[in-house]
């Protein structure tokens, strides 16, 4: 899904450069610097890097590995906020990665790695 198509569908979604954004991850904003890209939503951004890690983690439930989540994957006081991305709540989604500051569903974190693989496939990386 590219970006024009993530907006057409009610998901307001921006993928920006993480050097030339201001902001830093809201999902763990200690990595600033790590990730080439910055998906940025009306109220949280979340870099390419934590989409790798939502990724590797809906995958282990899928399967019923469960496996090693990062804490904030499955933080228990948060398991009923609504995705900060698209405003889906639990209840709508498969998976929920929850942090402090906010929450990504499935669905979210899947056009979040589709707009990065569109933009890396285009040779829009590192520069």
């Amino acid at each position: 899904m590219d970006e024009a198509t993530a907006i057409a569908t009610g998901i307001w979604f921006r993928l920006v450069r993480a050097s030339e954004d201001g902001r830093s991850c809201s999902f763990y904003p200690e990595l600033k610097g790590v990730s080439d890209w910055l998906i940025v939503s009306r109220d949280l951004s979340i870099c390419g890097w934590c989409v790798s890690a939502c990724q590797d983690v809906i995958r282990e439930r899928e399967s019923g590995k469960g496996g090693d989540a990062p804490s904030w994957s499955v933080a228990p006081h948060l398991k009923e906020r609504s995705c900060g991305f698209c405003g889906r709540p639990p209840a709508d989604v498969g998976t929920m990665m929850a942090h402090s500051i906010g929450s990504i569903c499935d669905k979210c974190v899947a056009v979040c790695a589709s707009l990065i693989a569109q933009a890396d496939e285009r040779g829009e990386g590192a520069q």
